[in-house]
Parts: C-alpha cells; sequence; structure tokens
C-alpha cells in the first residue's frame, strides 16, 4: 500500500494517527496530476495503476479473506512492514512507518461497518484474534539511488523511484486456533 510524501500527518513525530488507509489512498489518489506536472507523467500514470491501485484492490481482497478466517473461529496475526523515502532523517521516517502502518489498522477498524472489529478488540464471541504487528523501518531498506535532495522535489518526492519507498506491506500471516 502506498502513501504521498510525508502522509499521514505530515511534520508529526507522532507513532499514531486518527487516519485510514482509504482516506491516504483517496487523497494520494487526489495527487495525481501533480505528480505528472512534477515527473514523467507516463511512469506516474503506470506507477498508480500498477501499483497504488492494486494495491488497494489487493487491501479489498485482504479484507473479505480476513473475514471468512475469522469467521471460522482461528485467530490471524499479521506482520506488517512499514517503509519510508530517505528525504527526512530516519527516526522520523521510522515513525512514519509506523503512522502508516496504524492507518491499515485504522481501515481495518472501519472498514464493512466495523466487521473486524470485534477480532481487533479480542472480543469476537467466536474467540478468534485479529493481531498487527508493525514493524516500522523508516529509510533503511531504501533502495540504492533513491533521491534524499529537498532541492530537487521532481526526483526526492515526484518520481515513480521515491514514491515506490512510501510503502507499507503485510510480509507474513500466522493462522492459529485461538
Amino acid at each position: 500500500l502506498y502513501f504521498h510524501n510525508d502522509d499521514p500527518d505530515p511534520r508529526s513525530w507522532s507513532t499514531t494517527t486518527e487516519q485510514d488507509y482509504a482516506t491516504t489512498y483517496r487523497r494520494y489518489r487526489g495527487s495525481i496530476p501533480e505528480y505528472e506536472r512534477e515527473g514523467d507523467a507516463m511512469a506516474v500514470r503506470a506507477f498508480f495503476r500498477d501499483e497504488v491501485d492494486q494495491g488497494y484492490l489487493r487491501l479489498a481482497e485482504l479484507v473479505i479473506v480476513l473475514g471468512k478466517v475469522l469467521d471460522t473461529g482461528l485467530s490471524v496475526t499479521m506482520e506488517v512492514h512499514g517503509h519510508a523515502s530517505p528525504l527526512a532523517a530516519n527516526d522520523y521516517n521510522i515513525n512514519l512507518s509506523a503512522r502508516r502502518i496504524e492507518s491499515l489498522r485504522n481501515h481495518l477498524w472501519l472498514v464493512g461497518d466495523g466487521a473486524l472489529r470485534p477480532y481487533l478488540q479480542r472480543t469476537a464471541v467466536n474467540g478468534a484474534v485479529l493481531d498487527i504487528v508493525m514493524v516500522p523501518h523508516g529509510e533503511e531498506r531504501s533502495a540504492e539511488g533513491v533521491s534524499d535532495d529537498r532541492n530537487h522535489v521532481e526526483r526526492s518526492v515526484y518520481a515513480v523511484e521515491a514514491a515506490r519507498e512510501r510503502r507499507i506491506s503485510v510480509v507474513a500471516f500466522h493462522i492459529d486456533d485461538p
């Protein structure tokens, strides 16, 4: 799942956010004209179509599968890694990555009129639980060569290479009887 630069909650050192991923996704999609103006328009369109939008569609599929598994009484632990482009200091980017993961948790809390909420709260009648293990990396795993030059935002913010670093990924699932 991908994010605009310093989103959610720009200039915050907090590790939490009230925003959900759907909100950040819609805002990011709204910035496509800005990305096209500042970057390579064809590459930007392909990135949003093939990566940003596809990630959002896969999230919708994940929600359906999670609901089905949890409804059977099995518990799920998801390990989610957060990443950032190298534009800010790494300690700031670690907190930003945590906020990004938190936006996924908020999304899961709200989606489907709160269908997953009892599992996140550990109050489901069937005893199943949905846990999210947060692994915020900051920028230390950024791809080699991604610009961190604030004076050239066309490369450090709007280039697809930089945009690709601003993401969270579900990297592991563990399914268990409660």
